[in-house]
This record gives C-alpha cells, sequence and structure tokens, in this order.
C-alpha cells in the first residue's frame, strides 16, 4: 500500500522551501537588469516578442527555447523587457523545481525528514543555486524534467491516466526549452511497455508518447522560417549549425570514446553534487565503491591512452571553477588564465573520482516501493545523449542531479543527518558567497557600459567582451559596423576579432588611454578593476 501524508505536511514543507528561497534574494540582490554569459541569445526572443508580436530564435541559439521564451515574456509584459524580469522568471521555475523534487521524493515514500534533505541538496548545488538567477535555459530544463519525473511516478503507481497525459505535456514543455528533452517521449514508452503491467494493454495510452514527438517535429519544422540571422556563423566552431555538423560526420565514429568520456564526466559531476550524502555510506557499501572505483580508473585509462583531454571538475571554463563562480571573467578582454596546478594533479584527480565512487554506488541501489523506474531510464538516456552531443559542460550535468538526489534517496534512509546538514551548509555557502563575487563583478562590467553610453559612445563602438558585444552588436545587429568580405555583419568577440574603439578590459592595456577604473571587491579571490579603454591614437580622439 502506496503510503499517505497529510496534505497539511506537505504544504507546510512547500511554504518552507520558498521561504528560505528568499533568503539569496535579500542578502544578494541578484536580479540584475544585465545579461549573463549566454543568456542574451535567449533574451532577444523575448525583446522581438514584445516589440514585433512575433516569435522568433536566433540563429544562433543553441536551443529552439519557446517555451521559455513564452514564459519570460509574461513576466515581461508589467513593466516592459528587463533583464531583471527574465531572472524573475527564472527564480520562479527554480523554486518550481524544488517543490517537484520535494513531491516526487513523497510519492517515492522517501521520509518527510529524507525529502527535505535531498531537496536542499538541489538548492544549494552551486550551478544550480547561480543559475536561478540568469535567464538561461537550464534550470527551466532542469524543472520540467523534475516535474516530468513527479508526473509519471504518480501515473505508473497509481495507474492513472491523467498523471499520464500531465507527464506527456511536460515533456512537450521540457522539448520547448531544449530539443533533448525529446528523450522524455521515449522514457514514457519504456516505462509503459516494461513496467506498465496490465495498464500498457490500451493502445490509447500510447497517444501521450507520440503527442511530444509531433510537437517536436512541428517545433524544428516552425523553427525552419522563423530563425534571424543576424550575422556570419560559418567560421564559429561553437554556432549551432557548425557543431550539428561535426556530429553528424563524427558522432557515430567517436560514440564509443564519448561513452566513455562522459562516465567520468558524470562521476564527477554527480561526487561533488551529493556531497552531504557521503553520510550515508555503510561499511557494506565499500565494495560496490570499490569496483566502480576501479571501472573509473580504467575508463580514465581508456580516456588518457585514446589521447582525449581529461577535464577534472572545478577547472577553468565549467560555471563552477575553483577560480570563481559563474564563468564571467574569462569571458572579458585582459583576462588572465590562472594557474591551479593541483587540479590536475593525481592527488585532486583520485579525490574526484573516489566522490564519484559513493555517488554512482548509491544509484545501483533499488527501492523497495518501487515506480522509479521512469527515472532510471531517464538517467540512461540523457547518459547517452550527453555522449552523441558531446554536452561535457557542468550546467549540462546538472541534468543527472535531480535523478540522482530521488534514486539515492529513494533506496534507502539517510544516515547521520547532522554531518549531511554540515555539508549542505558548506555547499550553501560556497554558493551565496561564490554568487555575491559574481554579481559584483558583473554589476560592475556593466557599470562601465552605463558609463560610455552616459558619456555619448555609442553602442557601436562599445565593446570588449562576448557578453558586451553579443547584447549590444549581435543581438542589434543595427549597431554593428564591421562587415567581411562577403559583406555580412561581423561581431567582435562573436565571430571575429576584430576590436572597437571602446574596450571594456580587465587590464590596463598598453598603448590604450585608460577612461575610467571601475574598482570591485571579491570576498573569495583577489578583489580587481575594470578599466574602460579607449584604443584610438591620441590625434584622432
Amino acid at each position: 500500500m502506496r503510503k499517505r501524508y497529510r496534505p497539511s505536511e506537505r504544504t507546510l514543507d512547500l511554504i518552507g522551501i520558498t521561504l528560505v528561497a528568499f533568503i539569496p534574494i535579500l542578502l544578494l540582490r541578484p536580479f540584475q537588469n544585465a545579461p549573463y554569459v549566454d543568456d542574451w541569445v535567449y533574451a532577444w526572443s523575448v525583446e522581438w516578442l514584445l516589440k514585433h508580436h512575433e516569435l522568433r530564435i536566433l540563429e544562433f541559439s543553441a536551443s529552439i527555447n519557446v517555451v521559455q521564451t513564452l514564459w519570460g515574456a509574461l513576466f515581461c509584459l508589467p513593466f516592459g523587457f528587463s533583464f531583471t524580469a527574465l531572472r524573475v522568471s527564472t527564480w520562479v521555475l527554480s523554486v518550481f523545481g524544488l517543490w517537484g523534487l520535494y513531491l516526487t521524493l513523497r510519492e517515492l515514500e522517501v521520509s518527510r525528514r529524507d525529502s527535505v534533505l535531498g531537496t536542499a541538496v538541489l538548492a544549494v548545488y552551486p550551478v544550480y543555486f547561480l543559475l536561478s538567477f540568469t535567464y538561461m535555459t537550464d534550470v527551466p530544463f532542469v524543472t520540467t524534467i523534475v516535474w516530468f519525473f513527479c508526473a509519471l511516478t504518480r501515473a505508473v503507481r497509481r495507474q492513472s491516466d491523467r498523471w499520464l497525459a500531465a507527464s506527456s505535456l511536460l515533456a512537450c514543455a521540457a522539448i520547448g526549452v531544449r530539443v533533448p528533452g525529446v528523450i522524455l517521449p521515449c522514457v514514457i514508452a519504456a516505462v509503459l511497455m516494461f513496467h506498465g503491467g496490465k495498464w500498457r494493454s490500451s493502445p490509447i495510452r500510447y497517444v501521450w508518447v507520440i503527442l511530444p514527438l509531433l510537437f517536436c517535429g512541428a517545433m524544428l519544422w516552425w523553427f525552419q522560417g522563423h530563425s534571424f540571422r543576424s550575422a556570419d556563423l560559418t567560421y564559429v566552431n561553437g554556432a549551432p549549425a557548425n557543431k550539428l555538423k561535426q556530429i553528424r560526420l563524427y558522432g557515430l565514429q567517436a560514440f564509443p570514446s564519448m561513452l566513455v568520456v562522459d562516465l567520468n564526466f558524470l562521476s564527477g559531476t554527480l561526487g561533488l553534487a551529493l556531497l552531504p550524502f557521503l553520510s550515508a555510506v555503510k561499511k557494506a557499501d565499500l565494495v560496490r565503491v570499490a569496483v566502480i572505483a576501479a571501472v573509473l580508473a580504467g575508463a580514465l585509462w581508456l580516456q588518457v591512452n585514446q589521447e582525449i583531454k581529461y577535464v577534472p571538475p572545478l577547472t577553468e571554463g565549467q560555471v563552477w571553477s575553483v577560480n570563481e563562480l559563474g564563468a564571467t571573467q574569462e569571458e572579458v578582454s585582459g583576462y588572465t588564465q590562472l594557474s591551479f596546478e593541483f587540479l590536475r594533479h593525481w592527488t585532486w584527480i583520485a579525490a574526484t573520482m573516489i566522490l564519484g565512487s559513493f555517488a554512482l554506488a548509491g544509484l545501483f541501489r533499488f527501492s523497495r516501493t518501487g515506480g522509479e523506474a521512469g527515472i532510471r531510464w531517464f538517467s540512461l538516456g540523457y547518459f547517452l545523449t550527453v555522449a552523441m552531443l558531446w554536452l561535457f559542460y557542468d550546467r549540462y550535468g546538472m541534468v543527472f542531479v535531480p535523478p540522482a538526489i530521488v534514486l539515492v534517496l529513494a533506496a534507502r534512509p539517510m544516515q547521520r543527518q547532522a554531518v549531511a546538514w554540515l555539508l549542505v551548509a558548506a555547499l550553501g555557502a560556497i554558493s551565496l558567497i561564490g554568487t555575491r563575487d559574481h554579481l559584483e563583478y558583473n554589476r560592475t562590467l556593466w557599470a562601465a557600459v552605463d558609463y560610455l553610453r552616459r558619456n555619448g559612445a555609442p553602442d557601436s563602438e562599445i565593446g570588449g567582451s562576448y557578453m558586451i558585444n553579443g547584447w549590444l552588436q549581435f543581438a542589434h545587429p543595427e549597431n554593428g559596423t564591421i562587415r567581411g568580405n562577403n559583406g555580412e555583419l561581423e561581431i567582435p568577440w562573436v565571430t571575429t576579432k576584430a576590436r572597437l574603439r571602446y574596450e571594456i578590459s580587465n587590464a590596463a592595456a598598453p598603448g590604450n588611454l585608460v577612461i575610467k577604473t571601475l574598482p570591485y571587491t571579491q570576498w573569495v579571490g583577489r578583489p580587481g578593476s575594470i578599466y574602460i579603454l579607449d584604443q584610438l591614437p591620441s590625434g584622432q580622439r
């Protein structure tokens, strides 16, 4: 018999989750009216929709995120377009994601105490925490998937057509944020065929498998006539069309090797994200952990032997690195790459591999209640998707974290809660401090842009970073001034290495006039300054 829990208990916990989610808002004031890394790409669609009453997607976008665009536009309606409103829209979805995780855990008969702990583990995971205050696609995608888990789990355990329909609609929503969500209808099909029992006998239920696939096909067809081309992306390796071309050419050939890379990537991601669950390890788990550690060591040997670069967790370039939380400073002119050799040392690699072994060991325990089959099918499907599409970046790996939390807690009650909460607090401190430092840097960066604008500099002459040039010129091509040999627009820091008159930089490069210096403070790491440079010779100023 499925255990019941009091509605009042559930309501109180959801209210508590929401109130705690307000704490970083009060402490950090994170809703800046400024872009974060790539989110200007997705913000453009909202701005275009509000101005022209037409839904379009930038050709440079890695996601056909029509659902997220409509959601963001809803938050902009009261006061007009702003990054502040878009950041709020993502934060709301972030809270919904925590609700969905809590309810999924309770549906699988995880205790109230453990369900709150599991929700907290996701909430303080630094990648999830920081991205909750941006307009990136990551948190919306995770939230729709978590609610998909909740609906499908209820559908299977209650043999409910209503919840099966809800899971299908949530699959559509996930696809409308990121196309890889197309694995979700495959998950529904697998659950019906292998775990549906007598319930699977009705063919009508497979309509809920077909619906998201039709939606995905319609969205891809629609995109062909509703993409917007700003500049020439022919030679931009990171452009979606070029990356898909590489995958078509080499994807199948490289797939076995990428599975090995994916295994190491997954272990590193979950080893850090599930750190609080170390307190649940028992002596009986050590054999399983040792076997997994041996497999990971063999996978690492294969990866190195095939001369495929291994990138340990927290290395530079990730959202969460030992240098900064946010991956923003490295996207600005004059950045000096810091050397953290210990991240390449075998002791750090071994430590992360051992943490990953403990995390993965928890996934191979099966709950006594059942019902989590859809989550296991999804985890397998997304693992294959990451390997096929080469999504080896920590914000893509974040999608593994909620299903891992569910699978670990559904299998065994958490022991030594005090230790687990201590580790949650440690990750929470990292998230708060790291996000504060990121916000201070980003505020100073865009204060430099505002300074130039106030003093008469046109947007067409302001540059110095991927975010600044991306938003001011790529997203607004009327501000572009550089044309390539083919006559198409080229954008500094996005499609070309050319420079504009005013450069906002991390360093005062020789030969440039320093117009303004804007200092910023850091709670962790060294303080610094943003420099506004005039690159024209003195006689031409």
